[in-house]
């Protein structure tokens, strides 16, 4: 089973991104909501997202078995990644602060345009550069008075580097992968096989995967449903049709959107800091939007490798 075709023109894969971007922003409430190990809500999310997809699709295996030996190495390649991704951004947070983790948010398009440079050939544009240094102005002014500097927080931030740049190589073998697979197909296959290590690595450690209150388990359907199987899903359906750089440039909209939240559901106050760091994140996204949407000499959907 083939989905429509979303992305026909460069407005419509903007779209799709901005839908993307908006669902994979309920990741924290949802998380913090559901009162669950991290590791067992990234299992859950990711089997789930699989199972799903492969329901809709219902042709993982002919899409399996129609790639050739060296995107199939490809593929098995690709769901550790995720799962690495994951795990070190978890981890990452019992050595360093929430702020310094989103500030490091801004090396997901920054290794993205180095990636984007090096292996689909895209070209480094000033609009590329304008946009890189306005959402890491925009970041460090949100985070500015929580940043902490010691030991263990580098290590932290280590680790948030490191998650970066497994999502940025997911991203970049997915890419190769996707015009290959339907897309149900290539979702199953990818999230699926991630969740299994996720369930694997939750097994070795000895991590509670059942036995939450009732409500938990409603978390993570939200997190299965919005949050991974539109979310996540909407970046990778977008993956041909934009640059690696443009799909990685809308994580930066998270703060902005958390931000909102809080100061509109939960009554809290917002710092001059933030609104001004909230103004450049914007200006950021929409100087890299504009610049995607400029007529290029290469073509967005990958060759062969």
């Amino acid at each position: 089973m083939r989905l429509p075709r979303l992305c026909r023109t460069k407005a419509s894969t903007l779209a799709v991104l901005a839908l993307g971007t908006l669902a994979t922003s309920t990741a924290a409430p949802f998380i913090k909501l559901a009162y669950m190990h991290p590791m067992a809500l990234a299992a859950g999310r990711l089997l789930g997202a699989g199972v799903i997809y492969g329901l809709i699709g219902r042709d993982f295996v002919a899409g399996w078995r129609s790639l050739s030996p060296q995107d199939r190495r490809r593929l098995v390649l690709a769901s550790p990644l995720m799962t690495g991704h994951f795990a070190c951004w978890m981890a990452s947070l019992s050595f360093t602060d929430l702020p310094s983790a989103v500030l490091l948010l801004v090396l997901q398009p920054l290794l993205a345009t180095f990636f984007g440079a090096r292996v689909f050939r895209e070209r480094v544009t000033r609009g590329i550069v304008l946009a890189l240094v306005l959402a890491l102005a925009g970041l460090g002014l949100i985070v500015y008075d929580d940043l902490r500097l010691s030991a263990r927080y580098l290590v932290g931030d280590g680790l948030v580097a490191l998650g970066a740049l497994f999502i940025i190589a997911f991203f970049t073998v997915g890419r190769r992968l996707r015009p290959l697979l339907s897309f149900p197909a290539y979702m199953c296959l990818t999230y699926g096989g991630a969740g299994v290590w996720a369930l694997a690595l939750a097994l070795v450690f000895g991590i509670k995967l059942v036995g939450y209150p009732a409500a938990a388990y409603g978390w993570l359907a939200g997190l299965i449903l919005i949050t991974t199987g539109v979310g996540h899903a909407a970046l990778n359906y977008a993956l041909p049709y934009a640059r690696l750089f443009t799909v990685n440039l809308v994580t930066i909209a998270e703060p902005v959107l958390a931000i909102a939240a809080a100061v509109m559901f939960l009554g809290e106050g917002v710092t001059v800091g933030e609104i001004a760091g909230g103004v450049l994140l914007m200006a950021a996204l929409l100087v890299g939007m504009r610049d995607e949407m400029r007529p290029t000499r290469e073509t967005a959907v990958p060759g062969p490798p």
